[in-house]
C-alpha cells in the first residue's frame, strides 16, 4: 500500500484579497487528501484577513495572524513553524495549486529514497510565458541540481508547488529562507546537496501581476 503521510501546505499572506481565497482553495480541493493548510497573514491591511477568517472551520485550515508586519523572509519562516506534515510546501497567496499538485509530486517520495525535495513544472497566469518545459529524468542524484542551475545560470524551482522532505531541513545550516535576491534558491542550493526529485506534470500556477514579492 501506498505511504501517504502528513504533507503541510504553508501559504504566507500579505494584502492579497484578492487572490489568497484562490490559493486556499486549490489547496482544499487537491485529490491527495492527508493534508494540513496553514495560512499566516503578515498584518495586512486590505481584507485579507477577514477573507482567511472564514476558513478557520474548515478542520484542514489554520489560520493564524501575526500581530505586526514581521517582513515576507520571516513571515514564510513562522508559517513553516507551525506546520506539523512530515513533508511541506510553500504556496505564494497569490499562486495556484493544481488539483495532482501533491499526489504526483509524493508518489516520487515513494517510489525513490532520500530525496530532499520534488519540483515539477509550472504555468505562468498574466504573462506571454505560457509554461516552463523542463524536461529532465525523475532524479538528479547529488549536487547534480546545482550544476544544472548554475549552468543556467537559473533557478530551476519555483516556490510554490514544490514539496519538502522536512527531516533534510534539520541538516542544513542557515535561514530558511534568503532576502529577495535568493530567496528560496538559497533554499534549494543547499537541499540539492542530497537528492532532488522532478515531477514532469505542471505542479502550480504562478502569477505575474505588478505586486509580486516572489
Amino acid at each position: 500500500m501506498e505511504n501517504k503521510p502528513l504533507v503541510s501546505i504553508c501559504i504566507p499572506n500579505f494584502n492579497n484579497e484578492k487572490l489568497i481565497s484562490s490559493a486556499i482553495d486549490s489547496s482544499i480541493n487537491q485529490s491527495y487528501q492527508n493534508i494540513e493548510i496553514i495560512v499566516v497573514d503578515n498584518n495586512s491591511t486590505d481584507k485579507s484577513w477577514q477573507i482567511i477568517k472564514k476558513y478557520e472551520n474548515n478542520d484542514r485550515v489554520k489560520v493564524f495572524r501575526n500581530y505586526s508586519n514581521v517582513g515576507m523572509e520571516k513571515n514564510f519562516e513562522t508559517a513553516f513553524n507551525y506546520s506539523t506534515g512530515s513533508f511541506v510546501t510553500f504556496l505564494c497567496s497569490d499562486d495556484i495549486l493544481t488539483k495532482n499538485s501533491i499526489n504526483s509530486s509524493m508518489k516520487l517520495f515513494n517510489r525513490y529514497e532520500n530525496l530532499s525535495f520534488v519540483f515539477g513544472n509550472i504555468e505562468f497566469i498574466n504573462s506571454k510565458k505560457v509554461r516552463t518545459f523542463y524536461e529532465f529524468k525523475n532524479i538528479f542524484n547529488e549536487g547534480e541540481w546545482i550544476l544544472h542551475s548554475l549552468k543556467i545560470p537559473k533557478n530551476l524551482t519555483f516556490l510554490s508547488g514544490t514539496i519538502i522532505n522536512k527531516s533534510f531541513i534539520e541538516k542544513i545550516e542557515g535561514k530558511l529562507i534568503a532576502p529577495l535576491t535568493f530567496f528560496d534558491w538559497y533554499l534549494w542550493l543547499r537541499l540539492a546537496k542530497y537528492k532532488v526529485g522532478f515531477n514532469n506534470d505542471i505542479v502550480g500556477y504562478h502569477r505575474y501581476h505588478n505586486n509580486n514579492q516572489t
